[in-house]
């Protein structure tokens, strides 16, 4: 049995997002960890000011970032709790497309980028970590994005 990979979009910027674009970059991602079963991931887009505040009171930074990631396996907490009740809920994505287009990540394949790196820490991995990390994480995204991308 495949898994299945319900993937919940919330759009809470003016911006036009790529959902189905990102809705199949999540869930082929989760298909590296995950053989079998129902998992539910939340990808939320918010403006600069919300993922300053965001940023500022989950990871001590007053800053914008492009996305953070938050892993149900390891806490409960959201900022948005946006889950799907019937599944196993991996965790929330929350990106920043405009900080994220002025910092060499625009338009869908910059989200996409965003919402594979996502997928990755939501599994724990983390390219700041280690060496080792940062070159997993790279390989992960080259090999999810080239299914969509055929220039990656």
């Amino acid at each position: 049995m495949k898994v299945r990979a319900d993937v919940a979009c919330v759009n809470l910027t003016r911006r036009r997002i790529p959902v189905a674009l990102v809705q199949r970059v999540v869930a082929r991602a989760v298909s590296l960890f995950e053989r079998s079963g129902s998992v539910a991931v939340s990808v939320v887009f918010v403006g600069e000011r919300r993922m300053r505040t965001i940023n500022r009171t989950w990871r001590k930074r007053d800053c914008p970032t492009d996305v953070l990631s938050f892993g149900f396996l390891e806490r409960t907490d959201m900022p948005f709790g946006a889950g799907l009740r019937d599944s196993k809920h991996l965790g929330e994505i929350v990106i920043c497309p405009a900080y994220a287009a002025v910092h060499g990540l625009p338009g869908a394949r910059g989200l996409a980028t965003l919402a594979v790196h996502g997928v990755v820490h939501v599994y724990g991995i983390d390219h700041e970590r280690s060496d080792a990390e940062h070159r997993k994480t790279i390989a992960i995204q080259k090999r999810i994005l080239a299914k969509f991308f055929k220039d990656q």
